[in-house]
């Protein structure tokens, strides 16, 4: 088999993420784009704390950075931390694990 065909880079598909964290819990699907390049939709995307409270933070930076950013773990950690030094930088570890995750899990195919 392919690698095109086993990354999905004819067709379009859908990548759910649900990680527990040790400062929480995070869960975003996915929506990558005809030919397994681009991030075209975060949706559902949810970080919680060990309470079960929303993290505003850390929830909308990564809708935003994520939004059309390369499908690739380290893309998408660049994309992250781009937006934090453009913007207001508030320290968020769970931010900082759900990078390592992401680094760890999505691999550069590029």
């Amino acid at each position: 088999m392919s690698s095109k065909w086993r990354y999905g880079a004819t067709f379009g598909f859908n990548h759910p993420i649900s990680v527990e964290l040790l400062t929480g819990k995070f869960s975003a699907e996915l929506e990558i784009g005809r030919g397994a390049q681009y991030i075209e939709k975060v949706k559902d995307c949810a970080v919680k704390d060990l309470f079960g409270e929303p993290d505003a933070y850390a929830t909308e930076m990564i809708a935003k950075a994520w939004h059309g950013a390369p499908y690739s773990g380290p893309s998408m950690v660049k994309a992250i931390k781009d937006l934090q030094q453009s913007t207001r930088y508030v320290p968020s570890p769970r931010l900082d694990e759900i990078c390592t995750y992401v680094r760890e899990h999505i691999p550069d195919i590029r």
